[in-house]
Parts: C-alpha cells; structure tokens; sequence
C-alpha cells in the first residue's frame, strides 16, 4: 500500500500537471426554428423588416435547459436605422428563473452610408466613425421560490462607435445598468458603469487584438425584517487590459501568445480589498487540421471536418476580433499560461503564481 502511495505521489512531482480537458458544447440543444421572417417597403423610403424564433438552448450559467422566443422589428430610413426586440424564455429544466423576459430598443446610424459627396470636409470622413448606436434595455426575471412573486428587474443603457478599415477596426462603448433584485428576506440593489475600448489588426497571417475595460459598480441590501434598512454596502472598481498576438503558418499549427493585466478594488463596509494580477499564455493551434472555415456569409462561419488548412480573411478577421485561444468553434489546442496575484486584504499580502498545461479539445454540434 505504500509503495503505490509513493508512486501516485512522484507522479504528481515529475514535472507540470497535464489537463486534458474535453468540453463538448451542448449547443445540439440549440434547436433553432425560424418561425417567421418578412421585408417590406414603407411609405417615404423606409424599410421594414420582422422576425420570429423559437429556440430550445442550453444555459450553461445555470445549467439548464430553456424554451426561448424572440421576436424583432428593424425600420431603415437610409442609414437611420430603429430595431425594437422582445424575448421571453421559460425554464424546462434546472436553476435558471422560471420566467425571464427582455425588450430592447436600439437606434444605429451608419456614417459612412451618408457618403464622401455631401459636401464636408474630407478630415471629417477620416476622423468619424463608420457607425454609431444607442441601445436601451429592461430585463426582468421571475423565481419559483419566492412567494411574493415579484420580479427582479434590470435596466441599463450603452451606446459606443466604430471604426473600420481594411485590415482593421476599432470600438469605443460605455454602458450602466441598475439591477433590483429579492431573496427570501430582502432586497439587492445594484448599479454601475463602464466603458469599454477594443483594437483588431489583422493582416495576412498576422493578427493583433487589444481590449482596455473599466468598471465601477456599488451595491446595496436591504432587510425585510429591519424595515429596509441597508446592512450591506460595497463598491467594486477595477479595470483589465488584454493583448492577444497571433501568427498562422500554413503548414504548421497557428500560434497564439495573450497576455493581461488587471487590477481590482472592493470595499464592503469597511472591508477593503485590493490587488493586481496578470496573465501570460502560449498556445498552439491544431484546428485548421480537422476544421476549415468556410465563407458562407457574412458572420456566419461554416467548415468541413479534416478539410484543407485555410487563411481566408474571414478567419483572420476572426482571430483579431478578439476570440483568444479558448473561443471559438470546433478546437484542438496545447496550452501553457501562468498566472500570478497579488492580493491585499484585511491588512495581509498575499503574492501567488500558478502554471497551467494543458490539451483542450472543444466541439459542437449546431
């Protein structure tokens, strides 16, 4: 008995754990039936378009399964256009809320449909962005547990912009939301905001992609049995940068190097706690050997299985949108990051490190 306990453990001392991970997407689940689908011309040049579906998904957050519907209306007056959407979902199975619906309103322009002949300047067509949008939202979620049957609701507003260019783009977004929430005994408030800013290079076999996010957030909960009265305030803040650095060579696997930097601050009566960590990952990429993609249209990728190795701008573009090494479609991935933190909470430091190794195999079945 001992010797095997001393072999189980050398084993662990030999060298780096290896994780093999198999994460198969249960995106079969994902039965999608479009139900309704129309475009029609208005009266003074406008446009209308309709749409209806009814999706049976798989929530991995609450590891459930769910009835959706959607429905969406988009009215173009040339490059104004006004889209309004209403979802309604139904947990069959599992923790998720038992009803949960959503309505949108969103207003986008596209400047560059105005065109260079209106008559401004030049600089303008080179400093404005290629779109703009505002969107609102209200989301609001009922649960089986609570007998009062009041819903938690949320509500918030982004807008941002857009530049793009041959071989790149660039986004600017800020976004708030404030979140009324009820547990058995009280209420959660909620509320924040931040802003978001995203660069992608890609060109050839090169692809770069940056992200630089902020947030400030506060909280509240109340109790019912104290009329209300807050027992719990905190206030979180924080950012993260992440830069991903990627290179394809056509006949050996895709490289991919990420790295990130954050930095956290949480006060929660009284309570301070604030640190930094950064990231740093190597990766290669064995996927384009079992799965091409395939340029069906726009934004909707497609591939086949052990097809030829591909370096379509469409999967560059892919790659410096931001994906990383642990997104995207069918994957087969050898992986080293290694993380480090350092942590200051009630008056002690705390600095840690931790290495990662590991084979990732990821597939999904539409």
């Amino acid at each position: 008995m001992q010797a095997a306990s001393l072999r189980g453990e050398l084993l662990w001392r030999l060298g780096p754990v290896v994780f093999i991970q198999f994460a198969l997407s249960l995106t079969f689940l994902n039965a999608k039936a479009l139900a309704f689908e129309q475009s029609s011309q208005g009266n003074q040049g406008s446009q209308e378009e309709s749409r209806s579906e009814a999706i049976l998904k798989f929530d991995e957050k609450f590891k459930a399964v769910v009835d959706m519907t959607k429905l969406s209306k988009k009215v173009s007056f040339g490059p104004l256009s006004i889209t309004t959407s209403y979802m309604n979902s139904n947990t069959l199975i599992g923790t998720a809320p038992a009803v949960e619906t959503r309505q949108d309103q969103t207003l986008t322009l596209d400047v560059a449909g105005f065109g260079k002949d209106s008559g401004l300047p030049p600089l303008f067509w080179v400093l404005s962005p290629s779109g703009v949008y505002v969107n609102s939202f209200l989301k609001e979620g009922s649960h089986q547990m609570l007998a009062d049957g009041l819903p938690d609701r949320n509500t918030g507003i982004s807008s941002g912009a857009s530049w793009t260019w041959n071989g790149g783009n660039v986004d600017l977004s800020y976004w708030n939301y404030n979140l009324d929430a009820h547990y058995l005994g009280g209420t959660y408030n909620s509320a924040g905001h931040g802003f978001d800013a995203t660069l992608g290079i890609y060109a050839d076999k090169f692809g770069f992609y940056a992200k630089l996010s902020y947030h400030h957030s506060g909280d509240l909960s109340y109790h019912q049995a104290e009329d209300f009265t807050p027992f719990l305030r905190a206030v979180d803040r924080g950012y993260d940068t992440y830069v991903s650095m990627s290179y394809k060579p056509q006949h050996l696997p895709d490289i991919v190097v990420d790295g990130g930097i954050g930095r956290y601050d949480y006060n929660s009566s009284g309570a301070v706690s604030d640190g930094m960590y950064w990231t740093a990952t190597v990766g290669f990429d064995f996927s384009k050997f079992i799965w091409t993609p395939v340029d069906t249209k726009p934004g909707v990728p497609a591939g086949n299985i052990f097809g030829l190795p591909s370096a379509s701008p469409v999967e560059a573009r892919s790659l410096a949108s931001g994906g990383g090494i642990f997104s995207g479609l069918p994957t087969a991935k050898l992986v080293y990051r290694y993380s480090n933190q350092t942590d200051r909470s009630y008056g002690f430091v705390t600095t840690g490190g931790s290495h990662f190794w590991g084979m990732i195999f990821r597939g999904g079945l539409n």
